[in-house]
């Protein structure tokens, strides 16, 4: 189904079989690259088909990434007559390695994307572990409002392949059309980004109907960045408790995961079966090893593992016990006078505290030279930002208060729905150079 339209087994068959012939004669084969549509939709399947039987390396698109120096050979695209490939001249004498199946930009969310190779075996794997943990079985409707050409929507995918379960596309992640689908639909599973669940939230209260239906689903499945607990919370109080997972592009992408039977509230679950992970006593550092993680980037001489095999996340995490919790990114890790501060922990604190529907922090710069907290913020309904500022001016000690505040309709977002915090700095440094961090909590 995209956007609750069928698509039948046949009308499939015969793309597919278009798009295989078409991306051959292109000269699709291994080692060559095809680039996939950047949108959701019949076309996206059938080149990732097409791919599987030609033997060429499916290249997830980034918006955010040039791709004139791959070895691709041609692109598909989505059009209402049907899939459209294009052939490309190649200009690099250079070929995807041997065994190569997906390369896959990561966000660039925080820097420059890289292009991650994945090979069939740990593509294989990622999707039957994952079934596994998630009970996912060919009597499921999986409901996915996330871009098939990022990690996450596009590993929902191949595991809607292996089980035989009923796949449900939307084109965009739009709250109101998934709560429709909810509740019209016998959908079982729900996966998204922390955005989308917080867009759910507000339109939840005062909803028996679609409350029910949330509630109802098998499985609530929540990735791609840090949950906020407020929004974790509520929900929970609700009966409907998100299965919040975590991954990355370079392991496959999941790494550890909430399911139904396997369940640690506050945390991103139980490691997937087979997959190992560490945490650094100095740093925190989360690290992973295990059959689904990348064989390296293409196109660079920079490592993708330690020497000891071990992939280092860039994400500092905790044990809860037999479950991990993710603390937040390292690098965001932010200097206030000296303090070192993690934005997730005052993140969290504001958001659950303050009456807001959605917040980020960072430092920015004033016109003084000196380092401030900032906040972005998105104002729920009826919110008083004077007594926002006032409440976090009570709720934190002086150099964590937000002396530059924005706010905003939404926060800023990537393509794939996660925070753009590049785009958020710019928030904050153009309100910052305007106007000089003055008392304990105004701008």
């Amino acid at each position: 189904m995209i956007d609750g339209r069928p698509v039948g087994a046949e009308a499939l068959r015969r793309a597919t079989d278009s798009v295989t012939r078409e991306v051959a004669a292109a000269g699709a084969a291994p080692g060559t690259g095809v680039l996939a549509p950047t949108a959701n939709g019949i076309a996206f399947v059938a080149a990732a088909e097409a791919c599987r039987r030609t033997g060429a390396v499916l290249v997830l698109r980034s918006a955010y990434a040039r791709t004139s120096w791959l070895p691709a050979v041609c692109e598909v695209a989505e059009d209402p007559a049907g899939p459209v490939v294009t052939p490309r001249a190649v200009t690099t004498g250079r070929r995807f390695p041997s065994g190569t199946a997906v390369a896959c930009f990561t966000s660039g969310s925080t820097g420059d994307p890289r292009l991650v190779m994945l090979s069939a075996r740990s593509q294989e794997y990622q999707y039957r572990v994952t079934a596994e943990r998630m009970g996912t079985t060919d009597t499921d409707r999986l409901c996915l409002p996330l871009p098939l050409g990022h990690a996450y929507g596009f590993s929902v995918l191949g595991m809607a392949r292996l089980t035989g379960a009923e796949l449900w596309v939307e084109t965009r992640s739009d709250a109101i059309a998934v709560l429709n689908r909810l509740t019209r639909d016998g959908i079982t599973t729900l996966d998204g980004v922390p955005g989308l669940y917080t867009a759910l939230l507000s339109r939840l209260e005062g909803s028996p109907e679609k409350l029910r239906a949330f509630a109802a689903l098998r499985f609530r499945g929540c990735g791609g960045e840090v949950l906020p607990p407020a929004v974790e919370e509520a929900l929970a109080r609700w009966d409907a408790p998100l299965h919040n997972g975590y991954g990355l592009t370079e392991a496959g992408p999941n790494v550890a995961l909430n399911a139904p039977g396997h369940f640690h509230p506050g945390t991103v679950g139980l490691p997937l079966p087979g997959t190992e992970v560490s945490i650094e006593d100095t740093s925190g550092e989360l690290l992973v090893r295990g059959p689904g993680v990348t064989s390296g980037y293409f196109g660079t001489t920079r490592p993708a593992l330690r020497a000891d095999g071990w992939l280092a996340t860039g994400d500092q995490a905790e044990w809860v016990g037999p479950a991990l919790r993710i603390v937040g990114r390292l690098k965001h890790r932010i200097t206030i006078h000296g303090e070192t501060v993690i934005p997730s922990d005052v993140e969290a604190l504001l958001s659950h505290r303050c009456s807001v529907g959605e917040v980020v922090v960072d430092a920015v710069v004033d016109r003084r030279g000196t380092p401030r907290m900032g906040a972005v913020v998105v104002a729920a309904g009826g919110t008083d930002l004077a007594r926002w500022r006032a409440a976090a001016r009570d709720l934190l000690p002086p150099v964590l208060r937000p002396r530059v505040v924005v706010p905003v309709v939404e926060l800023p977002r990537l393509g794939n729905g996660k925070l753009d915090r590049q785009a958020v700095r710019g928030l904050l440094s153009g309100r910052a150079r305007t106007r000089v961090g003055g008392g304990d909590g105004g701008e």
